[in-house]
């Protein structure tokens, strides 16, 4: 059965979209509780990056009809910090088969969208060879590239639909203190406090752009995920690696104009509940390092939305005193946890951007990683 193949080589999980070309696969995972579905193709890409970057070694897979929304992480995200994946990307659109019309324009492509964001792609039909394949894989991955597998129509035998999901029954959300203050702090003095509140075994991945280059600025550290784009997906991020590192800490620094971009995101922090996972919001309501503009953030309750994605707590805090208690509680407790803090606009436009490349950044961060227990 092909599903050995990619179980002997240590594919260890699955995260996509679904389609009915993997059925079969989607099975074998999902019978082993290995399977994870993603709300969209770059959520996929991020949530599996993340698992790559704690030790895992996942396969996302998705339509080509959804290649699209995977560009952006897969060329900003996994290509900039060389973090390997394996793709499985169904075919639709294959001229011998035939297919909906919204399906033709990507099924002419998709090979070449592979080799112009430079990552080898095969062919997967039943004329193929395996073995060889894998061996195309391993020697790729082992040099820090991505590979593609493209999977036409009958490639795995058929089976019945998936098998069904066990509604998980999940406690109602548990609202902490809010205190009302006259005065916003600043986004340097929260990232301040979180840096030195997280127990030390922790690890952060911060949201792209000024959050992360002021993280930097207070204190390079091996412990640190600085985003350098993929916008609005250090949450899925941050999620992959807490479905491997479940006894550690996990802090997400997101920014509003960011988590607006992949809103969706938290539903599948919700759905799988991991334990340790601490969510920050830090929102100053604008697109702060392209100049200022809104973000469209100041009319959106993220506390009830956090809510409505049922995590099991939810603190929104303007002041030192709430934030501080915030994060005791919720590293005593269970979460995962929303912590939204309101902060002033202004800062200072000579933040440093991080020295080092972002590869090596991912290397030491990786390092970091395997060596928490």
């Amino acid at each position: 059965m092909i599903f050995d193949y990619f179980k002997k080589e240590g594919f260890n999980s699955m995260v996509g979209v679904p389609c009915s070309y993997f059925n079969s696969m989607m099975n074998c995972y999902h019978k082993n509780k290995k399977l994870i579905i993603s709300n969209n193709e770059g959520e996929a890409v991020a949530i599996a990056a993340g698992k790559k970057l704690a030790g895992g070694n996942p396969i996302v897979f998705f339509q080509n009809s959804g290649f699209g929304n995977a560009l952006n992480p897969i060329t900003s995200l996994i290509q900039t910090n060389k973090i390997p994946l394996l793709f499985m990307v169904s075919l639709r659109g294959d001229k011998l088969f035939g297919d909906e019309p919204q399906h033709l324009i990507m099924g002419k492509i998709t090979k070449n969208l592979f080799t112009s964001i430079g990552i080898r792609s095969e062919i997967l039909d039943s004329s193929k060879n395996i073995k060889m394949i894998f061996r195309k894989i391993k020697d790729d991955m082992s040099e820090g590239k991505s590979f593609a597998l493209i999977v036409k129509k009958g490639f795995f035998e058929k089976t019945k639909n998936l098998t069904k999901f066990v509604k998980k029954k999940i406690p109602k959300t548990y609202f902490l203190t809010k205190k009302k203050s006259l005065k916003k702090i600043s986004r340097r003095n929260v990232i301040n406090i979180i840096k030195k509140n997280v127990p030390t075994k922790s690890c952060i991945i911060s949201s792209t752009g000024f959050l992360s280059r002021e993280l930097y600025s207070l204190g390079d550290d091996s412990r640190n995920f600085y985003m350098v784009g993929a916008m609005g997906c250090s949450c899925s991020i941050s999620l992959g690696v807490a479905m491997i590192k479940k006894n550690n800490n996990v802090i997400c620094i997101d920014g509003d104009g960011a988590l607006l971009m992949r809103l969706g995101s938290m539903s599948n922090i919700s759905h799988y509940r991991p334990k340790k996972l601490l969510h920050f919001l830090i929102n100053n309501e604008s697109h702060e390092s392209t100049g200022g503009q809104f973000s469209n953030a100041i009319n959106v309750n993220f506390g009830q939305i956090a809510s409505g994605f049922n995590y099991a707590s939810v603190s929104v805090c303007d002041d030192i005193e709430t934030l501080i208690s915030s994060i005791s509680w919720c590293t005593r407790n269970d979460g995962p946890h929303f912590i939204e803090v309101k902060v002033k606009k202004i800062t200072d436009p000579d933040f440093p951007r991080p020295s080092e490349t972002p590869e090596f950044n991912a290397r030491r961060f990786i390092n970091y990683l395997s060596n928490l227990e």
